[in-house]
């Protein structure tokens, strides 16, 4: 995982020093970080952002969100679920809340600096 805000291109270019791009983005941040991302990535069909439309538009990007969005869904987990369980896809958790505390887990999410999922608890 690389830390949000400034720098993080140079935090990810040392983590992957050996290669000149990344295999894919994709942006949660929404934060303005597609220009970078593209640079990144070595072009526009390899980011994907669910968080800003606008900055997708204007980078070239892919937007996706929506339920129109969510018809390949089956194909997505039939790719993801097999590399989750072979350890190649990790989804650290940054936070446990009960539903009674949504409100700080949307607080931390805000925050910009979760380093993982926050999951809220029943």
């Amino acid at each position: 995982p690389v830390t949000y805000g400034d720098g993080w291109v140079e935090r990810v270019r040392t983590a992957i020093p050996a290669v000149s791009t990344v295999d894919a983005v994709l942006d949660a941040a929404g934060a303005g970080v597609l220009v970078e991302s593209v640079e990144l990535a070595g072009g526009p069909r390899r980011v994907i952002t669910i968080a800003d439309y606008s900055g997708a538009q204007a980078a070239g990007v892919v937007f996706t969100g929506g339920p129109e969005d969510m018809r390949p869904i089956p194909e997505a987990f039939a790719e993801v679920f097999p590399l989750y369980a072979k350890g190649k896809l990790r989804l650290p958790i940054a936070g446990k809340y009960p539903l009674a505390r949504a409100a700080d887990a949307l607080a931390a999410s805000e925050s910009g600096h979760v380093g993982g999922k926050l999951v809220l608890l029943p």
